[in-house]
């Protein structure tokens, strides 16, 4: 996919991805094949909301177009400031371009940024179509144990 203008941007207002609920709703369905997890695009809106108002939500856009996305949330416990990863996506069209290792390395970035100690994942081992997730999260130096990647900060 020849691209124009790629930009990366932190989605601080919800309307940053209600704009683009069709972008939005694409790329969930590529997010979620090859699983039995749906969304009902009626609950896009509040989910949106929720997202960028407790967490961190980094986007690419090709010109107008969303073109990826990925949540960084953060989990205050008693034994410490952590972060998940979740809904890391980047369109069919757009993959094998870096994409989203830059979208990783921006979350883990802000989570050293933010002092976590920590930030976890998860990438189902047995869906052959998260093998090249799999992939990059190893090469990005998380450790895994049974689908769950666990990054330290600061080591």
């Amino acid at each position: 996919m020849e691209t124009s203008q790629i930009t990366f941007a932190w989605a601080t207002d919800p309307n940053d991805l209600l704009d683009h609920l069709t972008d939005v709703a694409t790329l969930i369905a590529q997010l979620k094949e090859g699983t039995a997890s749906e969304t009902d695009p009626s609950h896009l809106p509040a989910f949106i909301e929720r997202a960028c108002t407790h967490s961190h939500v980094r986007i690419i856009r090709d010109g107008e177009r969303l073109i990826g996305f990925a949540t960084l949330v953060p989990i205050n416990k008693i034994t410490g400031f952590q972060g998940h990863i979740e809904d890391v996506v980047v369109d069919a069209a757009y993959r094998g371009q870096g994409f989203g290792r830059i979208l990783i390395e921006q979350l883990l970035e802000k989570a050293a940024s933010l002092q976590m100690s920590s930030v976890s994942l998860t990438s189902d081992p047995s869906n052959p179509k998260r093998a090249a997730a799999r992939e990059l999260y190893a090469k990005l130096g998380f450790i895994e144990r049974q689908g769950l990647f666990k990054y330290q900060i600061g080591t």
